[in-house]
């Protein structure tokens, strides 16, 4: 009783799982006349990331056995969270004045969003102040980054620049 193709199996989470089987043989019987004695069951949950077993267990029609052949499937997740920054791709804004991060939408094929780590990230953030002010000139990066417990990471970026587009006042003293 030997277990057909890879064991253990890296199978992704959702996804239906189709048996492979096992090959099965005797000293005396024939395989046709050993598929009744051989049977199988399995703890198997393609819904949820772990580890499982698919044993098959066989008895030849004398009574001997039974003998098994277990195979082991680690169910896991693969897929990267979705996310979206809600901006055009260049986001211009004035030099000394509070900046307001894009709205970001994000979602996970397994994990909840409370589940998932979220990051700004860019050569952007060193430019904010604690009160979020925009306190030097030039192009920068914003990222927004989010990862689930499986290590998938997202990436979305997009440029920010920072302009003085502000003309200077003038003011006349007296009379």
């Amino acid at each position: 009783l030997n277990v057909v193709g890879a064991n253990p199996v890296d199978h992704p989470v959702h996804a239906p799982y189709t048996v492979a089987g096992v090959t099965i043989g005797d000293n005396y019987w024939p395989s046709t006349g050993l598929d009744e004695g051989l049977s199988s069951s399995t703890d198997l949950n393609v819904d949820m990331i772990g580890t499982y077993t698919y044993t098959y267990t066989l008895t030849d029609p004398s009574g001997n056995g039974p003998v098994t052949a277990v195979r082991t499937i680690n169910v896991g997740d693969k897929i990267a969270p979705v996310a979206t920054v809600d901006a055009e791709d260049t986001i211009v804004v004035e030099v000394m004045t509070k900046f307001t991060f894009p709205k970001v939408s994000y979602s996970d094929n397994y994990f909840k969003n409370a589940e998932l780590g979220t990051e700004w990230q860019g050569s952007l953030m060193p430019t904010i102040n604690t009160e979020r002010i925009l306190t030097k000139l030039g192009i920068f990066t914003l990222r927004f980054v989010v990862d689930d417990p499986s290590g998938n990471v997202t990436t979305v970026e997009r440029i920010v620049r920072v302009g003085d587009f502000t003309a200077p006042e003038i003011e006349l003293a007296g009379e």
